[in-house]
């Protein structure tokens, strides 16, 4: 039998010590991944809950997991803003861009950070660029819409809205936003219809349910 030199078996061992060590390294990575995914999944239902709070921990958690965890870190900002700390929420959007620049989702949240600013014209120039990098996503076209329609655009507002409401048919926001162009576009039966699909895609405990029930009597 061949037999394999000490400084051979030396290095085997060294080899085969390096490969496990490796391969312990990519269990530990993967644990982490799945730990951030399942932190990701807790915040997004508790951001839907509107609990802020747990919201944003659990988003910071997944991001301590995962640094590069783009989405935790734009929902993060979502979360924010929500909270009225409009400087923390551009500091996570700032290290998101600076991980994933061609991330639509981040130039959407500057987006809405300006229209709620007051900041209008910013608000469409901004969602304007997002939306030549993502045609059709839904947040991008709701808030586009939004925008639009705060602007007096109202022709302008009700094509972006009615292409999110094709996008998302399922999202209470796509509806709302479109019923209000519609309603200021003069337009009421199409409002009508969105202010109903809002009533019937939304949550009961959702601040807008009322005003809307208020807005539907007065138009029928």
């Amino acid at each position: 039998m061949r037999r394999i030199t000490p400084i051979v078996l030396l290095c085997l061992c060294i080899c085969a010590g390096a490969t496990s060590a490796g391969a312990e390294d990519e269990a530990i990575q993967f644990d982490k991944i799945r730990a951030s995914e399942s932190d990701f999944a807790a915040a997004l239902a508790a951001h839907r809950r509107g609990d802020w709070k747990k919201a944003a921990a659990l988003y910071e958690m997944a991001i301590q997991r995962e640094p590069e965890f783009v989405e935790a870190m734009v929902n993060l900002a979502r979360v924010l803003l929500e909270r009225g700390e409009g400087g923390a929420a551009t500091e996570w959007l700032d290290r998101a861009q600076g991980v994933r620049p061609d991330y639509p989702g981040t130039v959407s949240v500057r987006g809405t950070e300006a229209l709620r600013s007051g900041r209008t014209q910013d608000a469409i120039e901004v969602l304007s660029r997002a939306r030549h990098r993502a045609q059709n996503d839904p947040e991008v076209l709701i808030n586009l819409g939004a925008a639009l329609s705060e602007s007096g655009l109202h022709a302008e507002a009700i094509a972006v809205l009615a292409r999110a409401t094709r996008a998302a048919p399922r999202d209470s926001a796509a509806a709302f936003n479109a019923a209000l162009a519609y309603d200021r576009g003069g337009r009421s039966v199409e409002a009508l219809h969105h202010y109903r699909k809002f009533l019937a895609l939304s949550a009961e405990g959702d601040v807008d349910r009322q005003a809307v029930r208020d807005r539907i009597d007065r138009l029928t």
